[in-house]
């Protein structure tokens, strides 16, 4: 089991977003209706009707699809999950970034992110991110698969340290 397919990002209950999302989008289509309702009982001809209609359907779409309740670092880390589900990387990549600025000390966001720019062959920003994992202590469960991902890049070791394996980068040694 890769880290592609681990969920390590703790639970949390996404009960609340799901009900402000679904919330939002119920107002947005009474908003539409509203509007839409006012645009044919406008008194002009059909011609003039016809755009407005269409225009106001496309920013409703719009608005529908790029509705977003929450910049949470969860939020973020979600989406890069589902898009690392599509097998859209560079798109997972980008959301655990912005999830890393606001959580920076998370050891699983850094290995899915590695693991992102691994697939989607970022190797500078992979290596840039394993020199920043050099030294950190790293559970047992992830060794495995950090050491198959970082040593595509550099020779790495795995020494025995208290609570997991401290990881120790070769550094004349790069691929």
């Amino acid at each position: 089991m890769g880290i592609h397919d681990r969920d390590c990002i703790r639970r949390d209950s996404s009960a609340p977003q799901d009900l402000l999302m679904l919330l939002c989008r119920i107002g947005l289509v009474l908003l539409g209706i509203f509007v839409l309702s006012f645009c044919l009982r406008m008194p002009a001809q059909i011609y003039i009707k016809l755009p407005l209609v269409v225009g106001l359907v496309i920013f409703l779409k719009y608005l529908w699809d790029h509705l977003v309740v929450t910049k949470a670092p969860r939020s973020f880390s979600a989406a890069g999950k589902a898009a690392e589900k599509r097998g859209n990387y560079s798109q997972a990549a980008k959301h655990y970034e912005m999830a890393l600025k606001q959580m920076p000390s998370d050891l699983c966001l850094k290995f899915r992110l590695l693991a992102a720019y691994h697939a989607s062959k970022r190797e500078a920003s992979a290596r840039s991110l394993i020199a920043s994992l050099s030294g950190r202590v790293v559970s047992g469960d992830f060794v495995e698969e950090l050491e198959r991902l970082v040593s595509s890049y550099q020779k790495v070791a795995f020494v025995p340290s208290g609570s997991g394996f401290k990881m120790a980068l070769d550094p004349t040694s790069e691929y």
